[in-house]
């Protein structure tokens, strides 16, 4: 009974009257006695325009849901303005006067096109005998205007406008043209409008979707019009506009992290940021996934987000569409987007995909992407202890066994089941678990097994009042026995050139690795240091060449190994890709290299304990002139006397404020104002000493005042954290200090009688001598002053024959 599908597609936003129907039994002479309802039919009425009996206008349309059972059936008109009112069906053929009913083929069992001749509203159903549709509907009159909305609107750089055109009557209803009305569409840039031209069948529900390409074109303002054609002037309708603002722009870098944030109990995975994944409990209708984009990008970023479900509703909508969202990252370069899931959406498997896309609405390529799904809570066993310990032969080692969901949730009422080996193995114990989720059960050695063998246990546990395993923990627990309970032997191999191995035996190092500092450049430890220092002295014995030591303890029996370091030292079980990417101990398998590294400089302690036995070993780090970092110069102020000296202290420190040895003159200082260096220069370069520290001699002038001592690297030559254009490592707290400075009140006050002298060794008579000169500080003009020296290698002072000049 349909001619035109596309048609009624969009019937709901421009409908005069709903109805909401029940798919009812009927009884009536051309139908059987009812049965019960199959469903619930819902029928939608587009505008209705009528024709007056000579205009031709486009069909109407209506639609419903709810059932397949009307593809054939009766169509009746139950009320009408008039007697001589026709309603006339434009898929099959069906024209039915006031009361009418006539039989009907379809081709479609959910929608129907129709005109009517008067105004006025008009009642009726289509029914099979099975189920009924019902509708109704009131008629609108001649256009008299027509609408683009929204009128004004901002989209991005590059985002199509998105407009709806209607046509309304005198009471602003939306309304029906005629089938030679037309509508022109046109703008004043060099964007797109797209249609140019809107039909008579385009606007047979009364609107159209009008387009606005801006691919390409800059920021500005584009007037969209819209001019009536055919009869549509003649009924008042006249032209209308509405403008289209571009202003901003979406980011194309790929942000760097998208996390499942809500629910809290999301499970985050996969790989970032291209390929992250959570989990979340089956039924969660709220998925809230924040975004971090703590990239080179500034904070106020504009993102645009794709997001599609894969069955379901999605925050209201149809799985079928995607939606769009542009956000704007915060002050931490942060934002959020929020899901709200319904329906297939919330059943097990199912996902939801969050994309990084352009303003075309194109996948950003890298991009980020994170996929959530849906999953239903399984039981799990978690351990403690786990892995691999020891025990004495004889002994019961208890196993708090803890049950819960993938997502953390506690499950109280399971009974837990040990065994040794498989679980098809040797029954051991078994019990419940607590509130808390956490049942305790023994573990202990066949009768006969040696010292210095081991035995794996398994674990089972299963629901409250049901026979079927829900999870198992094959050999999760391995203990190795002794007849004393711990090890017999352990030895430690190191890293480094002739680095000592030492065991419990032999527990004396003589010779251990010597590192350096993660570099500035990217802040990543990189290579095991092919350096070496000797113990007692602190003297290297092989130059470092990375920033890793690797230390390997193996136990007899084989046996977990705890290693641990202090402040300022780092380790992993994996090679690191921070410089901060470790922890204060780890714990390994015998025979498993540890990774040790650090940011303290100087002789530290690596502590490596397994089975009743622990061995110390040793590390030292250094820093390199390559690795300075911040400039400071102390005291920040000060004053002094006119005339008089002082002395200021240069230090300079890596980025974790180790004090850092420079290459010769890698610091300039200048002076200004009312002072000046030694030497009486206004510039002058230092090289800082062990202690990353270097002094500079200031001399105030005669004239009360201020002056100021800047230090600043020598660009040539400098480390890489002062070349200009460094970017600091994101795991880097601050950028490089570059430049210090000190401030020197210069006034009056206590003169302190100074006499400072220079020398050279020159020739005088034919005979060695001193040629030296002198600044005088509180002596008066004129005033005689005989100098006294005692050279290397004299007991007693000569008087010189210096005179004042």
């Amino acid at each position: 009974m349909r001619s035109s599908k596309s048609m009624l597609a969009g019937v709901a936003a421009g409908a005069l009257a709903l109805g909401v129907l029940s798919i009812a039994g009927t009884t009536s002479a051309s139908a059987a006695p009812s049965i019960k309802p199959k469903a619930t039919a819902t029928a939608t009425v587009a505008p209705v325009r009528s024709t007056g009996g000579t205009l031709s206008i486009p069909a109407a349309g209506m639609s419903w849901s709810g059932t397949s059972s009307l593809a054939t059936g009766t169509l009746q008109l139950l009320t009408a303005p008039s007697a001589a009112a026709i309603f006339d069906a434009g898929d099959d053929t069906a024209t039915l006067a006031q009361t009418g009913s006539i039989a009907v083929a379809t081709s479609d069992d959910s929608s129907i096109d129709f005109n009517v001749d008067v105004a006025g509203t008009y009642t009726g159903r289509i029914y099979n005998g099975t189920d009924t549709v019902s509708f109704s509907f009131a008629t609108a009159g001649a256009p008299t205007s027509i609408t683009l909305t929204p009128a004004t609107q901002t989209v991005l750089i590059g985002q199509a406008g998105a407009l709806t055109l209607t046509l309304k009557d005198a009471s602003g209803n939306t309304t029906q043209p005629t089938s030679v009305d037309t509508v022109a569409m046109s703008d004043n840039s060099d964007d797109t409008v797209s249609p140019t031209t809107v039909t008579a069948s385009d606007l047979a529900d009364g609107t159209h979707a009008i387009a606005l390409n801006t691919t390409g074109n800059a920021a500005g303002t584009t007037t969209v019009t819209a001019t009536p054609q055919g009869t549509l002037p003649s009924t008042g309708v006249v032209a209308t506009t509405a403008t289209v603002t571009k202003s901003g722009t979406i980011s194309t870098n790929a942000v760097s992290k998208l996390t499942a944030t809500t629910p809290s109990n999301a499970v985050n995975g996969g790989t970032q940021p291209s390929a992250a994944t959570a989990i979340v409990p089956e039924g969660t209708t709220t998925v809230t996934v924040t975004i971090d984009d703590t990239t080179t990008a500034a904070a106020g970023n504009q993102l645009r987000f794709a997001a599609k479900l894969s069955a379901g509703t999605l925050n209201g909508g149809s799985a079928d569409d995607t939606i769009y969202t542009t956000v704007t990252t915060d002050a931490s370069k942060k934002a959020t987007l929020t899901y709200t899931i319904g329906g297939a959406g919330l059943i097990a498997n199912s996902n939801l995909v969050v994309s990084q896309v352009n303003v075309a609405n194109a996948a950003v390529s890298p991009g980020a992407k994170i996929t959530v799904t849906q999953t239903a809570p399984a039981a799990q066993i978690t351990t403690s202890p786990d892995d691999s310990i020891l025990a004495a032969l004889g002994t019961t080692t208890n196993v708090a066994v803890t049950i819960t969901d993938q997502f953390g949730t506690v499950l109280p009422g399971y009974v837990v089941r040990s065994y040794r080996g498989t679980s098809s193995g040797t029954l051991l114990n078994a019990g419940t678990t607590n509130a808390s989720g956490v049942a305790t059960v023994g573990v202990t050695n066949a009768t006969g097994l040696a010292s210095g063998s081991s035995e794996n246990y398994s674990f089972t546990a299963t629901p409250p009042g049901s026979s079927t395993v829900a999870a198992t923990a094959t050999n999760s627990l391995t203990i190795a026995y002794t007849t004393s309970g711990n090890v017999t032997t352990m030895s430690v191999a190191v890293s480094g050139t002739g680095s000592t191995t030492f065991t419990n035996s032999a527990a004396t190092v003589v010779t251990a690795p010597l590192l350096w500092v993660p570099d500035d450049t990217a802040g990543v430890p990189y290579g095991t240091s092919a350096g070496a220092f000797t113990v007692a002295t602190g003297a290297q014995a092989t130059a470092a060449s990375g920033n890793l030591a690797t230390f390997t303890a193996t136990t007899t029996p084989a046996n977990n190994v705890t290693v641990t370091v202090p402040t300022g030292l780092y380790a992993s079980a994996t090679a690191p890709t921070a410089w901060n990417g470790g922890t204060a101990s780890v714990t390994v398998a015998s025979g498993a290299a540890v990774y040790v590294w650090g940011t303290k400089v100087g002789t530290h302690d690596v502590v490596l304990t397994s089975g009743g036995v622990t061995l110390t070993g040793k590390v030292k780090i250094e820093n390199r002139a390559q690795d300075a970092y911040n400039i400071a110069i102390t005291p920040a102020t000060s004053s002094v006397a006119k005339g008089s000296f002082s002395t200021l202290t240069v230090k300079v420190t890596d980025n974790w404020g180790n004090p850092v040895a420079t290459t010769s003159g890698a610091v300039t200082v200048t002076a200004s104002g009312e002072v000046l260096l030694g030497g009486y220069a206004s510039s002058a370069t230092v090289t800082t000493n062990a202690s990353g520290e270097a002094s500079v001699t200031v001399i105030a002038g005669n004239s009360a005042g201020a002056g100021t001592v800047i230090a600043t690297p020598t660009s040539a030559g400098a480390p890489p954290a002062w070349v200009a254009g460094y970017t600091k490592p994101s795991t880097f707290a601050a950028a490089p200090v570059t430049s210090a400075a000190a401030v020197i009140a210069v006034g009056e006050g206590p003169v302190t009688k100074t006499i400072t002298i220079t020398g050279s060794r020159i020739t005088v008579g034919g005979k060695p001598g001193v040629m030296i000169d002198g600044i005088t500080v509180g002596i008066e003009d004129g005033k005689t002053v005989i100098p006294y020296f005692r050279f290397p290698g004299q007991t007693s002072y000569t008087q010189g024959l210096a005179r004042p000049v």
